[in-house]
């Protein structure tokens, strides 16, 4: 998973939360653990071309090809999904979070499916409004995702 700037200090329960939720999802896909997914990078020797691929992605830029398919070659995936925390903010008394997720045919290179999940809790809907916290509003989100996958 991945956010920028402020949104970095919640990447990593954020990345929990959504692979807790992937898990006990019905989503139909088989999901290769991202440590797991690291170490078969790592022992394939394309630690430089991950770190160049994970440090210049974007929602909004597709990557390139070929280090698409090495990528999914190396963690033995011809799909892979990448997350990205968007948005956790506090405001008008709700814990706001929108988590978007693409889907690629490494093997292809082509982006097969783009979605969001929002969510925006309270914990109490009466006036002083409480927000929920960031982890039951991020799973939600991440359910809200996970739901919207392709079968």
């Amino acid at each position: 998973m991945y956010g920028a700037g402020s949104l970095r200090e919640f990447l990593p329960q954020a990345n929990e939360i959504f692979l807790e939720s992937f898990r006990h999802g019905n989503s139909g896909w088989t999901l290769i653990d991202p440590k797991e997914c690291l170490q078969r990078i790592q022992q394939t020797g394309l630690d430089p071309v991950y770190r160049t691929f994970s440090q210049g992605y974007a929602m909004k830029n597709p990557p390139l090809q070929e280090p698409l398919r090495q990528i999914g070659e190396a963690v033995g995936a011809r799909y892979l999904l990448l997350t990205e925390l968007q948005q956790m903010e506090t405001a008008e008394g709700a814990t706001e979070v929108r988590v978007a997720g693409r889907l690629w045919d490494a093997k292809m290179g082509e982006t097969l499916w783009e979605g969001t999940g929002e969510s925006r809790g309270y914990v109490f809907l009466v006036f002083p409004w409480v927000p929920s916290s960031f982890e039951k509003t991020m799973a939600v989100a991440s359910k809200g995702l996970i739901e919207r996958l392709p079968n």
